[in-house]
């Protein structure tokens, strides 16, 4: 071991290369005056898991639109594996799905990759799946290109708008959370309960 050198102070724990009286030696952290401090977050799991669902959902959605009609009728689904009436909610899911993705993730650029992942796997997988009956580039012609650009971006957008929205919506749970009557109400509920 090196012998310690002291420094100008006469305080014999202050010394260079000294250990600390308590451990190692003392670092002082530097720390930016914005920046927040670490906070356990309880609801993490739970937010994971619903981003996992959201994206498998999405992209069961859109393999099912993405199989030729024809195959759903040689299968004995003449409309296909979802019934007429539930049409109008799927539609919605197609735009919420998304928008969820975005808003469940904690940056911008995971938000939109998140949101667009869905779409890139299922236009891959009908390209190969495919490539065989319709040729290698079916996806890359005029009319198809096109409509493959627009569901990207149509992703893209809606979990961007999705990641804009974070903010607000946990402000306002913030701000409910702390509201006093609504507190007590809270609370007057869980007493109520046997």
């Amino acid at each position: 071991m090196r012998p310690q050198t002291p420094t100008t102070d006469t305080s014999p724990w202050l010394t260079r290369d000294a250990p600390h009286p308590s451990g190692p030696p003392f670092r002082p952290q530097v720390v930016h005056p914005n920046a927040s401090p670490r906070v356990a977050r309880p609801l993490e799991g739970v937010r994971l898991i619903a981003l996992i669902l959201a994206i498998v959902a999405e992209v069961a959605l859109l393999l099912i639109a993405l199989v030729p009609q024809s195959v759903w009728a040689s299968r004995g689904l003449p409309d296909g594996p979802i019934p007429s009436a539930a049409s109008p909610l799927v539609a919605g899911l197609f735009y919420v799905l998304p928008a969820l993705t975005g808003l469940l993730c904690h940056r911008w650029q995971a938000a939109v990759v998140l949101a667009t992942l869905p779409a890139w796997l299922d236009l891959g997988a009908f390209a190969v799946a495919a490539a065989q009956r319709i040729g290698p580039f079916y996806l890359a012609v005029e009319p198809h290109a096109v409509s493959t650009v627009g569901t990207l971006e149509l992703f893209a957008v809606l979990g961007a708008l999705g990641w804009l929205a974070r903010q607000p919506l946990l402000g306002a749970l913030g701000w409910l959370a702390r509201q006093p009557l609504l507190g007590a109400l809270a609370v007057l509920r869980g007493r109520s309960r046997p």
